[in-house]
């Protein structure tokens, strides 16, 4: 098992990388809420978490307010700071071109907000794991960005291609 430690200020951000094996006999086939996704989603908030989870396994997208919507994915661990700050950029970059690709168009806003498990100073783990990365855009912006003409795995660029807000955690500067 490989850790990582990154030391800046009261934090720590600690992450473990380890291989899960499923194992089973038998699928029980799908759920409801699996059903009802294969005939696709019907509302904009399905259309953007299916999007968004096409893209990167297990994120999840909420409605905020009426024009608000959040997209929360787990950042992957790896072995530099660099690599995972690419990580993030591919991750956000691939979920803003299948949502441009699948969700309907409006005046809406998409934040997406990334977590990685950190510790505070003592070493005690801040659960549930908080949100170190933070990128807003405009539902335009995602159909206006050329995907095959700009560096993806660039934080710089996704900052520069922000609408509004862009954060990330000291820990990983």
């Amino acid at each position: 098992m490989r850790k990582s430690t990154v030391v800046v200020g009261p934090f720590v951000a600690i992450a473990l990388g380890a291989s899960a094996v499923a194992c089973g006999s038998g699928n029980p086939g799908p759920t409801t809420d699996q059903a009802s996704q294969a005939q696709g989603p019907t509302t904009t908030v399905g259309a953007i978490e299916a999007a968004a989870d096409k893209a990167v396994s297990n994120a999840t997208a909420s409605k905020q307010s009426k024009l608000l919507y959040i997209v929360k994915f787990k950042i992957k661990d790896n072995f530099t700071n660099g690599l995972i700050k690419a990580g993030i950029a591919t991750n956000v970059f691939d979920m803003l071109k299948d949502i441009s690709k699948s969700a309907p168009g409006g005046g809406y806003t998409i934040r997406f907000e990334g977590t990685f498990p950190m510790q505070d100073k003592y070493g005690k783990a801040i659960t549930p794991d908080p949100v170190v990365f933070r990128a807003t855009f405009m539902r335009s912006t995602a159909g206006r960005i050329q995907y095959d003409n700009i560096d993806t795995t660039s934080l710089d660029t996704l900052g520069d291609l922000a609408d509004g807000a862009f954060y990330l955690h000291p820990a990983f500067d």
